[in-house]
């Protein structure tokens, strides 16, 4: 027969957790209303370095992206030069592209961009060949500085005939 113990501090040690984490939630749970309820700092340039994927001719491969976007005209042009690069079969695989975006508010936080603007793309044992993107880029801000994007896009890229490939970015981002 199990003999019963009285509860001490240890045995509590669930009920601890559970109050503990309530503890650590509720900071940021008030520091995102706070700022939701403050008016979003208007940013005319923007940073962000994170994953991308590509579909083309039946494979698909990943790596890193970033791009450095500058508001040229407000509520009417944005500019974007974006960097990849990608694991492929034969070899890295490295493209670098200037968007030209139309931007559009859905909410004081949440953005949509569509643009398009030529590419640049190269890799070993291989010649430069140039194309074409064409882009919808989703960018939210939950925090004033910080934020998170994600960014479809199709590229056609010459190579002696042309090639499609269907591609995504995403990652943080930070603007001022």
């Amino acid at each position: 027969m199990a003999a019963l113990r009285p509860r001490n501090a240890l045995a509590r040690g669930d009920e601890v957790g559970q109050h503990d984490r309530v503890f650590l939630i509720l900071p940021w749970i008030l520091l995102v209303a706070a700022d939701l309820h403050s008016p979003p700092a208007e940013r005319v340039a923007a940073f962000g370095v994170g994953g991308a994927l590509e579909h083309e001719s039946g494979s698909t491969s990943g790596g890193a992206a970033a791009f450095v976007e500058y508001e040229a005209w407000s509520d009417r042009l944005e500019l974007e030069l974006g960097a990849q690069a990608l694991g492929k079969s034969a070899g890295r695989e490295y493209s670098f592209d200037l968007v030209f975006k139309w931007p559009h508010s859905l909410t004081e936080r949440l953005e949509i961009m569509i643009g398009a603007g030529p590419t640049l793309t190269a890799s070993a044992g291989d010649r430069v060949r140039w194309g074409v993107e064409g882009a919808v880029d989703l960018m939210w801000w939950p925090l004033s500085p910080v934020g998170f994007w994600v960014e479809p896009s199709v590229e056609l890229v010459v190579r002696g005939h042309s090639m499609a490939a269907l591609g995504a970015t995403a990652g943080p981002m930070i603007g001022w």
